[in-house]
This record gives C-alpha cells, structure tokens and sequence, in this order.
C-alpha cells in the first residue's frame, strides 16, 4: 500500500470518527425535540378535548337542571344543593381548561359565562332579584363557544 492511500484512508477515517462524535448527539437530540414536541402537542389537544367535553357535560347539566328546579321555587334546598354541585363542577373544570391554544380559552369563556348565569339564575330563583332574564340566550350563547373550541382543536389537530 502506498503512502497516499493510507492517507485517504486515515482522513476517511477522521471524517467518520469527527461525525459520530459531532453529528450523532445532535442529530439524536434533535429527534428527541421533535418526539417531545409532537408529545407534548398530542397531550395539549387530549387536554383540551376533555376540557370541552366536561364543560359541555356541565353547561347540559346545568340546563337540564334549570328546566328542573327553576321551576319550583318552593324547595329552594334542592335548588341549593343542585346549584353548588354545578358551580363545584364548573370551577374543577376550569382547572382542567388550564391549557394552552385557543380551543381551551374558548372553553374558559364558555365556563366563566356558565359561572355568571349560575349565580344569576340563582338570584332569580331564591327571589333575592327582581332581574328576569331568560337563560336560553346565555345558554346558546355558551354552547356557540363550546362549539368554536371543537372546531378550533379539529383545526388544530388538522394543521390548519
């Protein structure tokens, strides 16, 4: 073998050797971002599904409940209790909302106006209010947001 083959061969070998210990590190580490990220994007929408789902489950709730005890004023303990479960149920939700993208802080919206018409309905109901008002309007107003959070997580997951 002569002197200018082995010397292609040691710089061949040179090169091979500076790019495993330079290049795969980094090249691991950026495919270990990249998992991470794509992770952590899947976790956020998961988050974010179930934040929507529960404060529709509790927006449903709360109007099934209204139809209910608003009506009779006569008790207002199962008024009381009914209304601090959906309240307690509301803010455990909110907790869950706590989440990035716009889908959650749509959600957030719709739970703080649920929040609003839950104390005002229950003005209206113990009679400590002479505001009349009609909880349908909110109520569809409330099922609007829930409705732009699912189609902001379907454009989300759609890359759009």
């Amino acid at each position: 073998m002569d002197l200018r083959k082995l010397v292609k061969w040691l710089v061949l070998l040179l090169i091979v050797v500076v790019a495993w210990k330079e290049g795969w590190p980094r090249l691991h580490a950026l495919l270990s971002e990249s998992v991470h990220a794509t992770t952590a994007a899947v976790e956020d929408e998961d988050l974010a599904s179930r934040c929507i789902r529960e404060a529709a489950n509790a927006a449903q709730d709360f109007g099934d409940g209204v139809s209910k005890y608003g009506r009779n004023r006569a008790d207002n303990s199962d008024w009381m209790r009914f209304a601090g479960r959906i309240q307690h149920r509301v803010e455990s939700t909110r907790n869950l909302c706590d989440c990035p993208g716009e889908a959650c802080e749509r959600a957030n919206s719709a739970l703080v106006q649920l929040e609003s018409l839950i104390q005002r309905t229950d003005g209206m109901v113990r009679g400590s209010t002479d505001v009349v008002f009609n909880p349908a309007t909110d109520m569809e107003e409330i099922y609007d947001k829930l409705d732009q959070a699912r189609s902001r997580l379907k454009d989300a997951r759609d890359g759009k």
